[in-house]
C-alpha cells in the first residue's frame, strides 16, 4: 500500500498465479551520483511472488521502448535484470518492504535505461558481465573477496552447516579457519537470507561440484 500511495500510476490487477500483481505507468524524476536530473515514465507490469521478500519480485516492460538486448540488461524472459540474486535478496533483508525494492532497485534501473537512451554509452554505475561471471563478480564485492574462485568457494560455505564450515580454510585464502577469520562474520549475515539447500542450488548452477 506504501508503494501504489508513492505511485499513484500503478494499480492492482487480476493474476491467474499467486503472484500480487500491479500494473501501470512507473514514473519517476531523479538525480544519482551527480548525473543529470531525468524524468520519465515506464509502463511496466511488477510480479510480487508469495515467497516475498524471501524471493525478490519480477518486472517486465509492456510498451517496449528498452530493446530487449543484454547490453540493457534483459533476462531472457524478458524481465528487468535489477541484479545479482543474492545482492537483490540483501537489499529485501535489510529492508523487506516493496517501496524499499522500488527505489533501491527499479528506479536506479530505470534511471540508467532513460539515461542511455538519451545519451547512449554505458550503463551508469557500472556494468556488471552477464551470467555466471558477472554474478561471481558481484559475489566479490558482497564479500569482499578478490576472485570468483574465492566467490565460490564462499557460496560453498554457505551451503554448509556453519560449525563444519567454520572448521575449513578461510576462502579468503588468509590459511586461517573460517571461524577465526572475520570473513565468518559476513557471511553470517547471508545465512538468514536464504536456507543451506538454496546456496547448495547457487553453488551448482554457478559451476560448483
Amino acid at each position: 500500500m506504501e508503494f501504489l500511495a508513492e505511485n499513484s500510476g500503478m494499480t492492482l490487477v487480476p493474476a491467474i498465479s499467486k503472484n500480487i500483481v500491479l500494473e501501470g505507468d512507473f514514473s519517476f524524476n531523479l538525480t544519482y551520483k551527480g548525473g543529470n536530473p531525468i524524468s520519465d515514465s515506464y509502463r511496466i507490469k511488477l510480479a510480487i511472488p508469495p515467497e516475498f521478500p524471501q524471493k525478490a519480485p519480477s518486472v517486465w516492460e509492456l510498451e517496449k521502448r528498452i530493446p530487449t538486448v543484454p547490453d540493457y540488461h534483459i533476462n531472457p524472459d524478458e524481465s528487468f535484470c535489477l541484479g545479482s540474486p543474492l545482492r537483490l535478496l540483501k537489499i529485501l533483508h535489510d529492508n523487506p518492504c516493496l517501496l524499499n525494492f522500488s527505489n533501491s532497485c527499479l528506479e536506479p534501473y530505470l534511471y540508467a535505461v532513460s539515461n542511455k537512451l538519451s545519451n547512449g554509452g554505458p550503463f551508469l554505475f557500472g556494468e556488471l558481465a552477464h551470467g555466471r561471471e558477472g554474478e561471481l563478480t558481484d559475489y566479490c564485492d558482497l564479500f569482499a573477496l578478490n576472485s570468483p574462485k574465492q566467490a565460490l568457494s564462499a557460496i560453498h560455505a554457505l551451503a554448509t552447516k556453519k560449525r563444519i564450515a567454520n572448521k575449513k580454510t578461510c576462502p579468503c585464502g588468509c590459511k586461517l579457519r573460517l571461524g577465526k577469520c572475520k570473513l565468518h562474520m559476513a557471511l553470517n549475515q547471508f545465512r538468514n537470507i536464504k536456507p543451506r539447500s538454496g546456496y547448495a542450488k547457487m553453488y551448482k548452477e554457478l559451476g560448483g561440484i
